[in-house]
């Protein structure tokens, strides 16, 4: 594979967004290597944040900056230089990025792209209880703080995002719908089909 052309796409979501849904899916999910340290430590969503422990000191600090711009590590201390390269990558690097709060017309641009006409897609792993309502304001606040350059590297992907929409013609938006009927319908046959495949193990956080 290496020596072939690869082209590369992402989806970016709302650093606050991404950053919860990812701390509920290590607090619920036993399989992966922090479920333990998370839940036998009864770690909060501010204190896996702000945690100095190895595993988790570097989790909560604008890790899609990080991977875009391959800064790794070092970007954590010096975001702001990064960032310029994320965002240079993902108009130069990356053939296509979606946006994950726009899912739907994120799939079907890359459909595009890619000539597929068969795209429907299924939830998977959606939790049937809501920790979201465990998560203060105040939480919200700090992972703002600590992910400013996330933040600034989203917003500029959604314009970008945007504007390939607007190009699209008012054609577009009819497409979406149309979509979305045909996709829902999908979607409730499969779930039919398959009962309970969405329950999880949950240990509430402390209060």
């Amino acid at each position: 594979i290496y020596n072939q052309k690869v082209n590369v796409f992402t989806f970016l979501r709302h650093p606050v967004s991404r950053l919860i849904s990812e701390y509920i899916f290590y607090k619920t999910w036993k399989n992966n290597h922090l479920y333990k340290i998370i839940n036998e430590n009864q770690i909060s969503f501010s204190e896996y944040l702000l945690s100095k422990d190895r595993l988790l000191i570097y989790r909560g600090k604008n890790f899609m900056t990080r991977c875009i711009s391959g800064k790794g590590f070092i970007a954590t201390k010096h975001p702001y230089s990064a960032l310029a390269v994320a965002k240079k990558n993902l108009e130069k690097k990356f053939f296509f990025f979606g946006i994950q709060e726009k899912f739907t017309e994120s799939v079907i641009l890359l459909s595009k792209i890619l000539n597929f006409t068969d795209i429907f897609f299924q939830v998977h792993n959606k939790l049937s209880i809501n920790l979201k309502s465990y998560i203060t304001d105040k939480d919200k606040e700090i992972a703002l703080e600590l992910n400013r350059a996330d933040c600034e590297l989203y917003n500029f992907a959604v314009k970008c995002f945007e504007d390939k929409i607007s190009k699209c013609g008012q054609s577009f938006s009819s497409e979406v719908n149309k979509f979305s009927i045909l996709n829902n319908n999908y979607q409730n046959k499969f779930n039919q089909s398959i009962p309970n495949k969405n329950s999880v193990d949950i240990i509430l956080p402390k209060n």
